[in-house]
C-alpha cells in the first residue's frame, strides 16, 4: 500500500524527519514524524501531511470512553481507550488510560459494593475489570503520557467479558456485581456496568 493510501490515527509513525518535512496534522519527536489526527497521509514532494477524514476531538475529564483491558497489575488497569464516532466529530486517543486500585477501599463503590466471602482475596475483590474485559470508563484527568479513568456510577464498568475458565462470554447474575459463565457454572466478580451485553443502548448513551 502506498504511504498516500494509509489511514493513520493520532501517535502513528510516519516517518523519519530526514525522509519527510511535517506539514499539517503531524507533530515531530525524537527524529520521527507522527500523526496528530485521524486521516488519510498525503506525500508531496518531501512534505508529509495527514488529512482529516473527520473532525477530531481529544478525550476531556467528565467524558465516558470505551476501551479494552490490556494488562492488570496489583494496584494498575490499564485500558486502550476506543475511537469513538458521534455525528460528524471522531474522538481519539493517542495514548491509553488507567485505572488505579485504592487498597485502602473495599469493594467498587456505588451499587456494586459487596463484601468478601470466605476464602477470597481481597486483592482479586477489588479489581474493577479483568484483563481482556471491555468496560465503560469516565475520563478522571489527563496526564502527559496518560488518561486517568474511573468506573464510579452505575453506567460505567464493565460491558463484555469472558470467563477466565473456559472463554465464554459472561452473563449477569443476580447480584450486580456477578456474572456468571452457563458453561462451566463459574461465577466472577466485576464492577458491572448496567449497560452490559446491551449494545444498542450502550450506542444510543455514545450518541447523546
Amino acid at each position: 500500500m502506498k504511504a498516500e493510501e494509509l489511514v493513520v490515527v493520532p501517535g502513528d509513525r510516519l516517518s523519519t524527519e530526514e525522509e519527510r518535512s511535517p506539514g499539517s496534522n503531524v507533530y515531530t519527536e525524537d527524529g520521527y514524524v507522527y500523526a496528530a489526527a485521524c486521516g488519510k497521509v498525503e506525500v508531496k514532494d518531501r512534505s508529509i501531511n495527514v488529512r482529516q477524514l473527520k473532525e477530531v476531538m481529544p478525550f476531556q475529564p467528565g467524558m465516558k470512553v470505551i476501551g479494552e483491558v490490556t494488562e492488570s497489575m496489583k494496584s494498575v488497569v490499564f485500558i486502550k481507550i476506543s475511537k469513538i464516532n458521534h455525528g460528524a466529530k471522531e474522538y481519539a486517543s493517542s495514548k491509553d488510560g488507567k485505572i488505579i486500585i485504592r487498597r485502602e477501599r473495599r469493594g467498587f463503590g456505588d451499587r456494586n459494593n459487596f463484601k468478601p466471602q470466605h476464602g477470597e482475596r481481597n486483592e482479586s475483590e477489588e479489581k474493577p475489570c479483568k484483563k481482556g474485559d471491555v468496560i465503560i470508563a469516565n475520563v478522571i484527568a489527563e496526564e502527559k503520557d496518560i488518561y486517568l479513568l474511573g468506573v464510579a456510577g452505575p453506567e460505567a464498568g464493565v460491558i463484555y467479558s469472558k470467563c477466565s475458565v473456559c472463554g465464554e462470554m459472561l452473563k449477569k447474575g443476580d447480584r450486580p456485581s456477578i456474572l456468571l459463565c452457563n458453561n462451566c457454572r463459574r461465577a466472577e466478580r466485576r464492577k458491572v456496568s448496567t449497560l452490559y451485553g446491551n449494545s444498542k443502548e450502550i450506542k444510543n448513551l455514545f450518541s447523546q
